[in-house]
């Protein structure tokens, strides 16, 4: 680090500037809010774009998707084997009982869903982007529930594994494993019935982990710009510009 970095670290050396008086205090504390509001504007632009490019890109597609991709992997987790006799026989895993997909990553989503794709609607009805922007932050912690629900969930029931008929009867044989089964796919042959139970619940929880992490990102996203738009740009870009000025 040079002497020119250290001087702001040394108060001592601020004296060696005899005029103009307080001098190095003056520039100091001047330069360090323009480094803050500065930074500030940076994020806002940077958050405003993110989520632009999340609403043009993505959003138009991506929740009505996920939406019905959760509700069709959690149905299909009822019936192993594309069978409908295990469920009928309750030889299916607790866990499908929970309703990750249908619930927390389907129903629940489809109210930050109907919020953020009527954002132009509703800010015609509401009269100000702040008002609008508002609903949209308590949508975006309802789907961040949900789709945390559903994450949580799909990791429990694909780290205990799958509820099986092996050859000491129908249970749980990878519960102790600690989710080592995973990568052992010469385990996978323990389970007898149904057929390939394995690869169809690893399949279909890693697609409920997969759109869960992207509604958690979406909402998060959205989370974030509606609070940016909400509380911080109304007021912040006129007071950052007149102290800048």
């Amino acid at each position: 680090m040079t002497h020119k970095q250290l001087y702001l670290f040394a108060r001592e050396k601020w004296s060696f500037c005899i005029q103009p008086a307080h001098i190095v205090e003056w520039n100091v504390t001047l330069l360090s809010i323009l480094l803050g509001l500065s930074t500030l504007e940076f994020l806002l632009c940077f958050l405003q774009l993110v989520s632009g490019l999340v609403n043009a890109v993505c959003r138009p597609c991506c929740y009505k998707q996920d939406i019905i991709c959760c509700i069709v992997a959690n149905v299909l987790l009822f019936f192993p084997d594309g069978k409908i006799n295990f469920i009928q026989d309750e030889h299916v895993t607790t866990y499908v009982w929970y309703f990750m997909g249908i619930g927390g990553g389907g129903l629940v989503m489809l109210i930050p869903a109907c919020v953020f794709l009527g954002m132009g609607k509703c800010v015609d009805s509401c009269g100000t982007d702040s008002c609008a922007m508002c609903g949209s932050v308590f949508a975006a912690l309802l789907g961040l529930a949900g789709s945390a629900y559903c994450f949580l969930i799909s990791a429990v029931a694909l780290f205990k594994g799958p509820y099986c008929f092996t050859q000491m009867g129908w249970r749980y044989p990878f519960e102790d494993d600690g989710g080592r089964y995973l990568f052992a796919r010469e385990k996978w042959s323990f389970c007898i019935q149904p057929a390939h139970i394995v690869e169809w619940n690893v399949t279909l929880l890693s697609i409920l982990l997969g759109l869960s992490t992207l509604e958690f990102l979406l909402c998060f996203l959205q989370l974030v710009s509606g609070l940016v738009n909400a509380v911080c740009r109304p007021c912040c870009y006129k007071q950052e510009y007149s102290l800048n000025a």
